[in-house]
């Protein structure tokens, strides 16, 4: 096995990235390549593109954008992307449950008495007709029914979080042009993904198969690779990946692994392999019992294998002490994190 060191992953990652030198490639072609581009900043991707790309023009991105080859969505960790169309349409599904969580990590007392499912309807019942509408736009459509007069901030917060659940969780939504082209300046306007782009997402995946994560793993490691599966999470914000990892391991090589001892090792050395060992085998047991569909809370799935892997480790083999090292760490800090707003994304 290679052991790569931060030199030779630094540059492994550039070259993936195309970023240790420019690449022929269209830059659709680029765009699929790289998972998609972060477009927070609508000006950001020609940059982006421009640095990896060797005949690249401000205007072939504009053109794609208005063509509609490639689109801005909110997609992975709740920000906005700029994808192929095939991408935005086969992968929005998987999104969904961690794009509802992460606004109601934010929004959830705001949210309170508000039927997901309704306001969902709604809103795609008003954005039927096609006709790009900007967010208070669509907020004034819903408000009848969802009322945010009121007093500040109590109102303004409501009204945001109203907005936030409509369309970047529960509706899959384009944002338009002129917004995103080149050395233009324009609002957002919002349209129905699946109108813009002529054809209807793709549905989510029968339950016990993951098409969309083991696509993911294999793109991430293609433009971001070698990486390791927090890496992975980190980029896309979605939860049940493991399973993905698992289901193309053959495909995958290791080129490191801290928890694989080749001389002497300490007790505290096994106690932590073993303590891996159970927390991973726990998602895997809890993994056969629900669906994440249900369980779509990453704070409650990574706390209840933590839990499991100390208790198991407590009854299970011969260290007995480690219930000590989790009510004296683990779990003060635990009642603290859980706490914050951002915890349950």
């Amino acid at each position: 096995m290679t052991v790569l060191d931060d030199r030779a992953l630094g540059r492994a990652t550039l070259a993936r990235q195309l970023l240790l030198d420019r690449a022929g490639l269209p830059a659709e072609d680029a765009i699929a390549h790289l998972g998609g581009l972060q477009a927070q900043e609508p000006q950001e991707p020609f940059t982006g593109l421009w640095s990896r790309l060797r005949a690249f023009e401000p205007s072939h991105l504009s053109g794609l954008l208005t063509g509609r080859r490639v689109v801005r969505t909110h997609l992975m960790r709740r920000t906005v992307h700029l994808l192929t169309a095939d991408d935005a349409l086969d992968w929005r599904s998987r999104h969904e449950s961690m794009l509802r969580q992460r606004v109601l990590g934010v929004y959830r007392g705001e949210l309170t008495g508000v039927d997901l499912d309704e306001l969902a309807a709604t809103g795609r019942a008003v954005m039927a007709d096609g006709e790009p509408r900007t967010m208070s736009e669509l907020l004034q459509a819903v408000e009848e029914r969802w009322p945010t007069a009121g007093q500040w901030p109590t109102a303004g917060r409501r009204r945001r979080a109203l907005g936030e659940m409509l369309v970047p969780a529960l509706v899959p939504a384009a944002q338009i042009p002129p917004r995103g082209l080149w050395r233009t300046r324009a609002g957002v306007r919002h349209v129905l993904l699946s109108a813009w782009l002529g054809r209807e997402v793709t549905p989510s995946a029968p339950h016990g198969t993951d098409p969309v994560g083991q696509a993911l793993v294999r793109r991430y490691l293609a433009a971001y690779g070698p990486a390791t599966s927090a890496d992975l999470r980190a980029w896309c914000g979605l939860a049940g990946l493991p399973a993905a990892i698992a289901a193309i391991r053959e495909e995958l090589v290791t080129f490191r692994d801290e928890h694989i001892h080749r001389s002497a090792v300490t007790d505290t050395e096994r106690q932590t392999r073993a303590m891996v060992i159970a927390h991973e085998m726990a998602h895997m047991w809890f993994g056969d019992l629900v669906t994440l569909q249900w369980w779509d809370d990453i704070w409650l799935n990574e706390s209840f294998a933590e839990y499991m892997g100390f208790q198991t480790l407590t009854e299970a083999t011969r260290y007995r002490d480690t219930w000590t090292d989790y009510a004296a760490g683990h779990k003060s800090w635990g009642y603290d994190a859980d706490q914050r707003p951002t915890t349950h994304p």
